[in-house]
């Protein structure tokens, strides 16, 4: 359901005109998703259990602060990519907590910045971000989903909303390269660049290992968050699984 949106925005980046007769063009998309998206809540709906009744009871506010430190969050994933499980805490949103409007707060004032600097640093900064926005808006809190009540943030939805942070820091890099490095600039464009996938290539083979099996998975889940009930569950069925009855049991 997002595509369109996404294509929409695409289309002002490229041209910044009124983009009235492109959404006209994009409506049988959405005619066709929104059924669809109806019809996983009503599925999600026939299975309401009483941590899903306190994910539909929050309110406006508190959906706010929750995409709003959501955000934040997979930002920081992407920044440190280290310690991705399946399945994370759930943080109490209680808007009390003055610490919760920060990162809401900070996000609204960076998308203020960036379109009031569009005339003088172009669309992409403030295309890239309102991309990422609109990748993650159907998981960060706004329409309830089921995994809500185990957790609210799940590290590979945002697989593809990332290509607009990734795209943004690319441009970044390749204008900071042609301003401020010499030549050659390609060795050292190639130098820096292996420098950086190296240890990432070397985090995704390691975290590619705990895949596994369910044991393998949920073991370093269990590990660094031992007091999830869910996790806790997978762990000692994944324990079972591979035989491993009385470890099961000491859990």
């Amino acid at each position: 359901i997002t595509w369109p949106l996404i294509a929409l925005l695409f289309s002002w980046w490229r041209t910044e005109q009124p983009q009235f007769r492109n959404a006209c063009r994009l409506i049988p998309f959405l005619l066709f998703a929104l059924p669809l998206s109806f019809i996983v809540n009503m599925t999600q709906a026939s299975k309401i259990t009483p941590d899903y009744q306190e994910v539909l009871n929050l309110s406006l506010l508190q959906k706010i602060l929750l995409a709003g430190n959501n955000i934040v969050f997979y930002i920081g994933k992407l920044l440190w990519p280290l310690k991705h499980v399946p399945f994370y805490p759930r943080w109490q949103i209680n808007p009390t907590h003055l610490a919760l409007y920060l990162a809401p707060t900070a996000i609204f004032i960076t998308l203020v910045v960036l379109w009031m600097l569009r005339k003088r640093i172009g669309r992409g900064p403030f295309a890239a971000l309102m991309f990422y926005l609109i990748g993650l808006s159907t998981i960060l809190g706004f329409v309830p989903w089921s995994l809500m009540t185990i957790t609210y943030t799940q590290d590979h939805y945002q697989y593809l909303a990332c290509i607009g942070p990734f795209l943004l820091f690319s441009y970044a890099f390749d204008t900071c390269m042609l301003r401020f490095v010499p030549q050659p600039r390609w060795v050292i464009c190639q130098t820096l660049m292996f420098l950086l996938l190296l240890p990432l290539a070397f985090i995704a083979h390691k975290h590619a290992c705990l895949y596994n099996d369910e044991e393998t998975l949920f073991a370093e889940n269990y590990r660094i968050y031992p007091t999830m009930s869910d996790v806790t569950l997978n762990y000692g069925e994944g324990l079972l699984k591979n035989g491993k009855l009385q470890e099961a049991l000491e859990m």
